[in-house]
């Protein structure tokens, strides 16, 4: 049985972006959804009941976010990944960096990051970048 994985997208260009660029990744490993009006309920159920939950925690320009759907709970647990093409509010702390690091350009000057931000913004490239190393190396859910 295949691993179920929900993405909680973000209805944008970029949203939409990184969500073409996760089939690939995903359609072979996991049953997964993507929940693009998910609420709270959904994302608390979501985060107890699947394998693997990737936020999609980006704030665009148009101020367009996911932080009305989501809990600060569940952000910290292992099966829950965070990412980001923008800063993460200060007192948003996932226990894995799926985000620009705060505040650019400091985190540029860390060498031991492999995922270097343009002017504190991640590109879908590198998010999809990240994710393939971070899968495979989740502890098993059950």
């Amino acid at each position: 049985m295949p691993k179920t994985l929900t993405f909680f997208a973000l209805n944008s260009p970029g949203g939409k972006e990184l969500q073409a660029m996760l089939t690939s990744l995903l359609d072979k490993t996991y049953d997964w959804k993507i929940e693009t009006a998910g609420t709270v309920h959904t994302f608390m159920h979501a985060c107890n009941h699947d394998d693997v939950v990737i936020l999609d925690a980006s704030i665009e320009k148009d101020g367009q976010n996911n932080y009305s759907r989501i809990s600060l709970h569940p952000t910290a647990m292992d099966n829950v990944l965070v990412v980001s093409r923008t800063y993460l509010p200060m007192n948003y702390v996932p226990p894995y960096e799926g985000a620009p690091q705060f505040p650019y350009p400091y985190a540029e000057l860390d060498d031991t990051t492999p995922y270097i931000t343009s002017e504190g913004v991640y590109p879908n490239e590198i998010i999809v970048r990240w994710l393939r190393e971070k899968l495979p190396t989740l502890p098993p859910r059950y």
